[in-house]
């Protein structure tokens, strides 16, 4: 396992805020927000060359999907996805929604061509060949949504997850008017609504998983998350906490098992990353974790935990001043997160 030798300095307050940090992002966009106007972005037709103007599409509420390639689990997501996509687009073409889908990540013509046929889908791609969306709308995961009104005002934006056509579906349809948001709850997400009760039980026992973990109760932890997937099974952050604690007791096949479920459920919760970057430093493979954990870091710089693990493993791999500078970032931000300041 992992030392956990850290500086003194930092323990207290450390630990303190470590497990309070948010676990995922359900808006994907750094640099824009909802109800903002949609950025003036050129796209390229992967086909013609041609270009389009995204901001000149007014008149028509926009469904963009962004998405790249690069690595094996995206390019299984984004297909997955477009294939569920394909199967709806009359619901898109009958409301006069316009759908674009948008790669972000130059993969190169022959993954781009792969996945269109591997998913069947009858929509023309386009390319961000000088990143203006990538960097004007801040994105930080793929695939991820942007929904935008018939008067060009961002409405709704979301990454991956279970069911998102359906949350797709029932943001258009309040944008067009033939449903209210509680009427979309209702038939949307009936489960949601039935099992409210189990939903707050399930919450409650999250944030008790997470007290008593701060205070170094892990068994009586692992009970609370094990009773916050009870009342709720999709509860993706359960998993994550769960298996990072069982990664704490070197129970190493069972904490794979809780990561790899917390992010089959959603792909953005972060803890589960940051566990499953340290679950490859359990195993021996320590620069594999910095890398991993460096990764991560592009769209979450302003977590702490992801800096004091980068510390530890800096520390235990020899590079002390690499170790320093890392933990001294991440008790910086927690401090700031403490509402102490420095």
């Amino acid at each position: 396992m992992i030392k956990r030798t850290i500086i003194p300095a930092l323990t207290f307050a450390f630990l303190i805020g470590l497990l309070c940090w948010n676990t995922s992002f359900a808006f994907p966009f750094r640099s824009v927000e909802i109800g903002d106007p949609l950025p003036d972005i050129t796209v390229v037709d992967f086909e013609s060359g041609k270009k389009v103007s995204l901001a000149k599409l007014k008149g028509h509420p926009l469904v963009l999907i962004f998405w790249g390639a690069d690595v094996p689990r995206k390019k299984k997501l984004t297909i997955k996805f477009f294939r569920e996509l394909q199967q709806n687009l009359d619901f898109f073409e009958n409301r006069g929604v316009v759908v674009l889908t948008i790669n972000v990540q130059g993969d190169p013509p022959k993954v781009i061509r792969g996945v269109t046929v591997a998913a069947g889908l009858d929509l023309p791609v386009y390319l961000d060949s000088l990143q203006q969306a990538y960097s004007t709308l801040g994105l930080f995961v793929t695939p991820s949504v942007l929904i935008v009104d018939k008067d060009g005002r961002i409405a709704a934006g979301m990454g991956y997850a279970r069911e998102l056509i359906k949350r797709i579906q029932g943001e258009i349809l309040v944008l067009t008017g033939e449903k209210t948001r509680e009427e979309i709850l209702a038939e949307f997400y009936p489960r949601s609504l039935k099992k409210s009760e189990r939903e707050k039980k399930a919450r409650l026992h999250f944030k008790l998983g997470l007290k008593m973990r701060r205070r170094g109760m892990k068994s009586a932890a692992i009970k609370e998350f094990q009773e916050t997937i009870r009342f709720n099974p999709y509860f993706a952050p359960a998993y994550a906490q769960l298996g990072c604690l069982y990664l704490d007791l070197g129970r190493l096949k069972e904490a794979e098992g809780l990561i790899k479920k917390s992010l089959e459920l959603d792909p953005n919760v972060v803890q589960a990353k940051i566990c499953q970057a340290l679950l490859r430093a359990a195993r021996g493979d320590k620069e594999g974790a910095l890398e991993d954990l460096n990764l991560l870091l592009l769209s979450n710089r302003r977590n702490p935990e992801i800096h004091y693990w980068m510390g530890i493993l800096y520390q235990e791999t020899g590079r002390l001043k690499l170790a320093s500078k890392y933990f001294r970032k991440a008790y910086e931000l927690l401090q700031e997160t403490m509402g102490q300041g420095s």
